[in-house]
């Protein structure tokens, strides 16, 4: 499954670090609430993967997984087709999705590299937190309403910088969006993410492990995660998300599928009583009708139709390697939003479209196999976000998420090899006599030469 060079100790050429090693992946994702109030939130996987390069340069050597050559060549699709651009103000842009790509593609090498340190369950552990933080921004919306403030990027970068309208999203973050599109005024939670769309895709990706960590120790009270759940489902709901609506309720009949096949019955039980309150509690609850209302409301569903046709029409023109990014649409969203599928078809072309995806199904096969929990849960998380190419984007926090599950499972293998081999060693070492006890036949010599 995995590729790699000799291990010898791992250790760097240089003098060790004062931080734990493999350090930068939990606290990229656990801390990423610190990095969005800081205005960082859309540009610290392209910061933090110079540093992991960097880190990886200094090893003996260094781990990848075998089908990570079809991400490397989609890096390179990515590169590519920044010469079909259309002018030079979309040249920022493309340099920033890029680093993200590369960013957040380091995370897969860093994280096995460091597996004698970075375990499986300190991952899930961070993302248990972003969960956490997620919720607890979805809250704060809430209550709170559409709050912006300055970060402190805000103050560092030139006028110049900051009036572009990217960049003045990251710097200027805010708790919530207010629409309308139900007739009165609703507040969208999109905290501590960019847009109410990166909310709702994260939280969505985010809610197996949330699920696992009710259940299992993962080094954060279980009494907490359970609160955040019942909790969360309230800014959920609030959010008028149908994709994350859609995607929880994939990732929980999907999961309780894979339990079914492999423990039986019994163990969904709870999942399924579980979902049954809180169907009866939602349905009761004013909550209720707030969710008809936006079933019955087809808000952008028009728009969005319209774009995914102009998408595949455009193609044809540059069906290879795409336009490097989306183009404004004469009327509506720019061409190659809305939907990873439609940013790499549009963006990057065929040949992107089938290496991208191409290597998250390879993993999504791979992981299909695997004996444990925590593998079911980075297998669903997988599962989930093919669902969602289709309606939200992933670049970069939630193309994270997916690493990290990647990286998770790929650990678990690792994890499962090691303590396989732990127990053989322990199975010769019982087999084996104890020097300090003589066997049969030097006690029989011993009394033939002392009679």
């Amino acid at each position: 499954m995995i590729t790699a060079a000799p291990l010898a100790d791992q250790a760097p050429s240089r003098a060790p670090s004062r931080f734990a090693p493999g350090w930068m992946a939990p606290t990229l994702i656990a801390g990423f609430p610190l990095w969005w109030a800081l205005g960082l939130g859309e540009l610290i996987f392209s910061v933090a993967g110079v540093a992991m390069l960097w880190d990886l340069s200094r090893r003996s050597s260094v781990i990848v997984p075998r089908t990570f050559g079809l991400y490397a060549a989609f890096i390179i699709v990515v590169a590519a087709s920044g010469l079909m651009l259309d002018r030079p103000s979309a040249v920022l842009g493309w340099l920033t999705r890029t680093s993200q790509y590369v960013g957040v593609g380091v995370l897969l090498p860093y994280c096995l590299t460091h597996r004698r340190h970075l375990t499986s369950t300190r991952l899930l552990r961070a993302l248990v937190w972003l969960w956490i933080s997620a919720v607890t921004g979805g809250v704060l919306a809430l209550v709170l309403g559409p709050v912006s403030f300055p970060t402190p990027m805000k103050m560092i970068l030139p006028g110049g910088i900051t009036a572009n309208p990217f960049v003045f999203e990251q710097i200027n973050p805010s708790l919530a969006d207010v629409d309308g599109f139900l007739g009165f005024t609703s507040v969208r939670p999109k905290a501590p993410f960019t847009y109410t769309n990166g909310w709702g895709a994260a939280l969505g990706l985010l809610f197996p492990v949330a699920a696992f960590a009710c259940v299992r120790d993962v080094g954060i009270p279980r009494a907490l995660v359970r609160a955040t759940v019942v909790v969360g489902a309230i800014p959920i709901v609030f959010s008028l998300n149908r994709g994350l609506w859609l995607s929880i309720t994939a990732g929980v009949a999907y999961g309780a599928v894979l339990l079914v096949r492999r423990h039986g019955s019994r163990v969904v039980v709870g999942l399924i009583i579980g979902a049954m309150v809180t169907a009866a509690v939602i349905a009761v609850s004013p909550l209720g009708s707030l969710i008809q209302q936006r079933a019955e409301t087809g808000h952008s569903d028009e728009d969005r139709a319209e774009l995914y046709h102009h998408v595949i029409d455009e193609l044809k023109d540059s069906p290879f390697i795409g336009y490097g990014g989306p183009r404004q649409s004469e009327d509506g969203p720019p061409l190659g939003t809305h939907g990873q599928l439609w940013i790499i078809l549009f963006s990057h072309g065929l040949l992107g479209a089938v290496l991208y995806f191409g290597f998250i199904a390879v993993n999504l096969i791979e992981s299909a196999g695997g004996r444990s929990e925590m593998e079911l849960v980075s297998h669903t998380i997988l599962a989930v976000s093919g669902l969602q190419v289709f309606f939200y984007g992933h670049v970069p926090q939630q193309l994270a998420i997916i690493f990290i599950a990647i990286a998770i499972g790929a650990l678990c293998r690792f994890e499962a090899v090691e303590r396989a081999e732990r127990r053989d060693l322990e199975a010769l070492r019982r087999r084996a006599p104890d020097p300090a006890t003589p066997s049969r036949e030097s006690e029989s010599s011993h009394e033939w030469r002392h009679p």
